[in-house]
Parts: structure tokens; C-alpha cells; sequence
């Protein structure tokens, strides 16, 4: 039998602690247990509403003796952490004398997580990736993380990225590794697409030396781009 709970009352909960997991429920059944955390991440009935708006917790599930348990954890800063990645991709207009790498630049994120923003990954696209901050390690075993990213949390970031007005071409690895990255149909703005392709053409007064140019020149041209901002994040 399934112990009735209150998800207003995990949600309050899990506020209180962002980033921290918070045991919601058990269930005999596995299917039940991952379509209830897909309504935890997207707000969504049946028992999703309590934990709304879209994107603001995050859910993942784990196999226990006695079914499948269900965990949620608050993210307050996690859309508007994607929202000023996403500014910074292509709103923000770089100076003409900037240089920034084709692996862009990372911001910060809530629930030890950390956001690359890439304004030419794979193919050309625009990628942006989640990635875990602090890796911890399965004991005797080096190689499977103790934290990756969580059971659909890629899809979820997906989603909170289409609603938020962006169309996503492509999503790859993601649970249950450390890394998961997700390519948008849309290109850079022009002048960090401008940045980019100065940096692949490297230091003009020292070619010799490329993009690992150590002259003072090229230093401050990397100095000079407009870096993302937004540091009101719960860890």
C-alpha cells in the first residue's frame, strides 16, 4: 500500500533546503514512481501541482528494498541561472576587440551543478551543458560517480529550455555520467560569433604562438568580453 502524502508539505520542505534531496515517497512500481518525478520537474497533475512553476524542482528516483523511492529537491536559481546563459548566448553584444573561445564560457548553477556555454560545440551549434560541481566517487570503483546527474534531469532541462522560447535540436550522455549537453537550432549573437572566430584566427601580431599567445594584447582581448552574470544561487 502506498503511504498518502502531502506534496505541498515536501515542497515547503524542500524549499527550505534548495539544492538538498528530500525524500517524497516510496513506490511498488517503478513506472510510478519516474512518471510521478516527470510531474515534480514539469508542475504537471496528476500530484505535480505542488510544485510548481516548471522547472523549479528537480525529482530523481532510486531502487530500494521495498519499491522505488522518489526524491525532490528545490532548485530556486535554476531557470533563471539557463535564463542568463541564454542572454549571454544571444542577446549580449560583445565588444569588437573581444576574443572568446568556441567552448564559450560556464555559470554557476544551484544543487552542485555548473552550466557550459558553448557558442560553437558540436557541428557549429550552440551547446549548452550540465555538469556536476563536485564529483564524489562509488568507493573501489573510480570510474561510476556516487552523484551524477540525475534520471531525467537532461529532458528537464530540455524542456525548461524550449520554455523558455528557445528550440533545442539534439541532447546527448547526461545520466548517468557527470555530464549531459543539449544543442539549440538557434545561432550566437553576431558579435560572439565575431569573438569566437577572432580567437580561432589567434594572436595576429604573434601567429607563431596562436590562440596560446601570452602577449599582453592578447590577454586583454580575452579581458575584454562580457562575461555571464548571475550570482544569486543556492548551492
Amino acid at each position: 500500500m502506498i503511504r498518502s502524502v502531502r506534496h505541498a508539505d515536501i515542497a515547503a520542505k524542500a524549499q527550505q533546503a534548495p539544492g538538498q534531496w528530500v525524500l517524497a515517497q516510496t513506490y511498488p512500481s517503478g513506472v510510478t514512481a519516474a512518471a510521478m518525478a516527470r510531474c515534480v520537474r514539469l508542475g504537471e497533475r496528476p500530484g505535480g501541482t505542488a510544485y510548481r512553476p516548471a522547472g523549479r524542482y528537480d525529482a530523481r528516483i532510486d531502487t530500494v528494498p521495498d519499491g522505488v523511492s522518489l526524491w525532490v529537491r528545490c532548485l530556486l536559481d535554476t531557470p533563471a541561472v539557463l535564463a542568463a546563459g541564454l542572454r549571454w548566448l544571444f542577446d549580449t553584444e560583445q565588444p569588437d576587440t573581444a576574443v572568446v573561445t568556441h567552448l564559450g564560457m560556464s555559470i554557476p548553477g544551484a544543487g552542485n551543478r555548473w552550466y557550459g556555454l558553448a557558442p560553437s560545440g558540436a557541428d557549429g551549434q550552440v551547446v549548452i551543458s550540465a555538469n556536476v560541481s563536485r564529483v564524489t566517487w562509488v568507493r573501489d570503483d573510480d570510474t561510476r560517480p556516487a552523484n551524477p546527474l540525475g534520471y531525467g534531469e537532461l529532458e528537464w532541462l530540455k524542456g525548461l529550455i524550449e520554455h523558455l522560447g528557445y528550440a533545442v535540436n539534439g541532447a546527448w550522455n547526461g545520466y548517468p555520467g557527470i555530464s549531459g549537453s543539449i544543442s539549440l537550432a538557434q545561432a550566437a549573437h553576431p558579435s560572439l560569433t565575431a569573438a569566437v572566430d577572432r580567437y580561432r584566427a589567434g594572436c595576429l601580431a604573434h601567429p607563431a604562438a596562436g590562440v596560446f599567445c601570452g602577449c599582453e594584447a592578447w590577454k586583454q582581448a580575452i579581458a575584454a568580453a562580457v562575461r555571464p552574470a548571475y550570482t544569486e544561487v543556492s548551492r
